[in-house]
């Protein structure tokens, strides 16, 4: 034992000496007390990769796990050293350690303050920061992230294979101060063969809290394993996570005094939910759990409001104020059914209705829709449930976060599962019977399509195949299926669900990939061989011969014709080789359609002569200067930009000018966006004239001169985009796009100016420059007032997520517009049913 410590010890010190070498030093998988890093996202990171586990049948181990003497044991000579690295003055950090040092303190324990007090001393040398203080979440994620930085550097964590097979991350498991949760990766799907390795991990953390003045509660750890048995029944082959009675393993640690005999820690079973950071995940995804503790908590809060005597006002505020936080809080992190979340909330809302002075029978679709059209917007946990989910996909997929690698590995290992040859979202989920149940992918997918809602993004991973004529097996075995449904052929779903496990086992994908010599390869047709490849499928055993049949069967009737077969010749994809115009009409003609809409109509006016200038300022990398407005009213949007090759704005000799009708829906365009797309507009032209010239990189200047400061905040912040940008901010997707085009541009240097003065008075002189936006701006008018017609908002190469409700991207207020659209659509046919009236706009 004093070996280890020893041994921690110094990965301890040595850690310490690499913070001063570091700046911010942070642990990357502590959250809390961390900017932008919340208990959502340590939560989120755990059920990616218990989702991960289940979909690729990976085994692994989950150890919930908690410390003793969090915050009185803390090494704050340890702690100074990291908070020096994000910037702390060292002479602060003295500070802090000589007051810590002679304050004479008390422990509270079990509520109440011990009577006797302890003071560093040169033999009592804890240190530690003491409980209440304002310091604590932060100095304890400082020092417990740098334990956690010593342990995953000694120990294993948990590998998430991208389903391509080119790259993998790793990951050992979140923390929130001294909640931390271990996450492992297993090399069997048997217990009793990962049982040392699991006892190791967690014993080498207890000794890192043992030499740092803390413990290891065991009596609050648990353990967990996530391993699977394949079963075969007479209806279909499926994996199972195994029980704790067939997967027996008992983990015992040794409590730090040596006298007390050692502690089995508890294990979890695959469908108990254990509390963490107060929502209680299960192994195997169910709610069960969770939604008996929800539905006791609103019925007890429930009782204590209809017996209460409060006024309206009171019952208002505490629906805002305590019932609605409350209950919101686990709501990204569950998967409720409809009925469930209308058990949970049913309590509450048959309480608040009457001391709100309503009648408890009132139709639901008024209790919960939207104020602006009569409705009462009590908070309904179905639409915030789906909200939260949204909220958070979107997220993961704007950000370059710990959480977005995870998603992005779980949402391909989803796709590869499914077998589809286009992305899983694009399809019906009701087509396909094999679904991973309790999954939060799944429930989005259901979800979405249930209430007319789309989600695309650019950066989705598809399976490519090298053939153009090519299709996903199970795409074409779906295929067959809905054709043959009420037919003495049709294909059962428990074929359907057998056909893509044998299809696992086979590692295949397309229908090429069981092809040779324009026929079906008989050894993987009849299941006797597998693929060899590189690619990454989920873990399979051998399939059941009923598994076996169902196969052929649904090969055969998707794809064979005559002796094995395919009826078609595959066709080698052409490479796509890029011939850029020389000439800049050429260009712009080549261009998307919302790219040239972008630019305006006047762009497609410009010669070369117009823009010789501004091709001589990028070849010397001169300053180019950007003036920009945009005009909104009534709905209707619209920009203008000119693009000036020097500095001085009072001559503009080889400047050109553009303006078109603003991309958007009437219903929530801001002045932002058209401010925005301006600047957009400009940098599109500068690269169409860069391009053209053959200029393939500039060191000029892009002097952004606008009236707008949060678009000039926004453009200053390109380089920094993916980290600083809000994932949810209104128009994120022009903001988007601006930062991509200027990575096009990779050696220029970005600049703004705040144009004051602009608005003409008539009093006092205009400036130049205000001249030039009040130019602008009445060329945006302009094109406002115009027949031009309005475009939705594109789908920008740049986009990484858009939503989609009815077939409109949402580009604000996304939270808002959800809840409008699905419970402004029932308030909608209520109103009809009752006063036979006309359609109500629902998205404002």
């Amino acid at each position: 034992m004093e070996q280890d410590y020893n041994g921690v010890l110094k990965l301890i010190v040595g850690r310490k000496f690499a913070a001063h070498d570091q700046r911010y030093f942070q642990n990357r998988e502590s959250y809390g007390a961390v900017k932008k890093k919340s208990a959502h996202d340590a939560l989120n990171s755990v059920q990616n990769v218990l989702e991960y586990s289940r979909i690729m049948r990976q085994p692994i181990a989950i150890a919930p796990k908690d410390a003793t003497g969090c915050f009185d044991l803390l090494r704050r000579e340890i702690i100074k050293v990291i908070q020096e690295s994000k910037g702390m003055p060292k002479e602060f950090g003295e500070c802090v350690v000589q007051t810590l040092h002679g304050m004479e303190r008390h422990i509270r324990l079990a509520g109440k303050l011990s009577k006797k007090s302890f003071k560093y001393t040169t033999s009592n040398n804890i240190g530690g920061i003491g409980q209440g203080s304002g310091e604590g979440p932060q100095d304890g994620n400082d020092m417990i992230g740098l334990l956690k930085d010593v342990h995953a550097k000694t120990t294993r964590g948990c590998t998430l294979l991208h389903p391509n097979g080119e790259h993998s991350i790793v990951r050992h498991g979140g923390g929130f101060i001294d909640d931390q949760i271990d996450v492992i990766s297993l090399d069997s799907q048997e217990a009793i063969n990962e049982k040392d390795m699991v006892e190791g991990i967690l014993l080498h953390w207890q000794n890192l809290l043992n030499v740092s003045g803390g413990d290891l509660s065991i009596n609050k750890c648990a353990v967990g394993f996530a391993q699977y048995k394949f079963v075969k029944s007479l209806r279909r082959d499926y994996a199972v996570l195994k029980g704790i009675d067939e997967n027996e393993a008992q983990i015992e640690l040794q409590p730090h005094n040596l006298l007390l005999a050692k502690e089995v820690i508890k294990r979890l079973g695959p469908h108990e939910g254990e509390k963490y950071l107060g929502v209680r995940n299960a192994i195997s995804g169910s709610n069960r759990d969770e939604f008996k503790a929800r539905k006791e908590q609103v019925a007890d809060m429930a009782g204590r409001v209809a017996t209460s005597n409060i006024t309206r006002q009171q019952a208002y505020m505490i629906h805002s104020i305590q019932y609605k936080p409350a209950i919101v809080y686990p709501l990204q992190h569950t998967t409720f059914t409809d009925k469930q979340c209308k058990t949970i909330q049913t309590p509450m809302v048959n309480a608040l209705l009457p001391k709100m002075g309503f009648n408890r029978h009132m139709p639901r679709a008024v209790v919960f829709g939207p104020s602006r059209y009569g409705g009462i917007e009590l908070i309904t946990l179905e639409t915030e449930q789906l909200a939260s989910h949204l909220d958070s996909l979107v997220k993961d997929l704007r950000t370059t976060t710990l959480q977005s690698e995870e998603r992005s590995i779980v949402l391909a290992a989803y796709q590869r599962y499914m077998g589809c040859g286009k992305h899983f979202l694009e399809n019906d989920p009701s087509d396909w019977p094999y679904k991973p149940v309790h999954s939060k992918t799944t429930y989005i997918w259901s979800m979405t399509w249930k209430h007319g809602i789309s989600i695309r993004s650019s950066h989705f991973w598809v399976p490519q195949s090298s053939f153009s004529n090519d299709e996903a097996i199970m795409d074409g075995i779906v295929r067959v299926a809905k054709a043959r449904r009420g037919t003495a052929q049709h294909l059962s779903d428990d074929c359907i669900a057998n056909a893509n496990t044998v299809r696992i086992y086979l590692r295949v994908h397309f229908l090429s990939d069981m092809v040779v010599n324009g026929k079906i390869d008989e050894e993987i047709f009849r299941v006797e061989r597998r693929r060899d490849t590189s690619e990454v499928y989920p873990q399979q055993e051998y399939p059941s011969a009923k598994a076996i049949s169902d196969w052929k069967r649904a090969v055969r009737a998707a794809f064979i014709y005559g002796d094995m077969g395919i009826g078609i010749d595959l066709t080698e994809r052409e490479s796509n080789g890029e011939n850029i115009a020389t000439d800049l009409q050429e260009y712009i003609q080549s261009q998307p359609h919302y790219v040239r809409q972008i630019m305006g109509q006047q762009s497609e006016g410009w010669s070369k002569e117009d823009t010789q200038e501004i091709v001589k300022a990028l070849q010397e990398g001169r300053v180019v200067t950007i003036f920009g407005d945009g005009s909104v009213k009534e709905g209707r949007g619209s920009h203008a930009y000119r693009i000036i090759p020097h500095e001085d704005i009072e001559q503009q000799k080889g400047s050109i000018t553009a303006g078109a009708v603003t991309n958007g829906d009437s219903r929530w365009i801001t002045s932002l966006r058209t401010e925005q797309m301006s600047q957009l507009g400009a940098l599109y032209a500068l690269y169409a004239i860069a391009v053209t010239s053959g200029i393939v990189e500039t060191t000029s200047t892009f002097l952004f001169r606008y009236d707008n400061q949060e678009s000039l905040r926004r453009i200053k912040l390109v380089e920094t985009f993916y980290t600083d940008a809000s994932p949810l901010a209104t128009d994120h997707d022009v903001w988007a796009e601006i930062a991509r085009v200027c990575e096009q541009f990779p050696n220029i240097t970005v600049e703004e100016s705040w144009v004051k003065g602009h608005q003409d008075d008539g009093d006092e002189e205009i400036t130049p420059e205000a001249q030039h936006n009040i130019d602008m701006d009445a060329l945006a008018e302009q094109h406002r007032e115009s027949t031009e017609v309005m475009p939705l908002p594109p789908f920008f190469v740049s986009e990484k997520a858009q939503i989609l409700l009815g077939g409109i991207p949402v580009t604000q207020g996304f939270h808002q517009q959800l809840r409008l659209h699905l419970q402004g659509e029932k308030l909608q046919k209520y109103i009809r049913g009752k006063q036979d009236g006309p359609n109500i706009s629902l998205i404002q």
